[in-house]
């Protein structure tokens, strides 16, 4: 069961991290685009310790 959530969480920041990528890709103001760059690779820190787990 723990690792069905484990792998639930480990999706939900690899989806959320190609999301935030695609954002930047269209994003036209510099501030909001550092935002951006933020919570990828907070979502990609997050996803490489997630993976650790499984």
């Amino acid at each position: 069961m723990l690792n069905f959530i484990l792998k639930g969480k480990y999706v939900w920041h690899v989806a959320l991290k190609r999301y935030n990528e695609v954002l930047i890709e269209d994003c036209l103001c510099q501030e909001i685009r550092s935002k951006l760059h933020e919570k990828v690779h907070y979502h990609q820190y997050k996803a490489f310790d997630l993976s650790g787990k499984l």
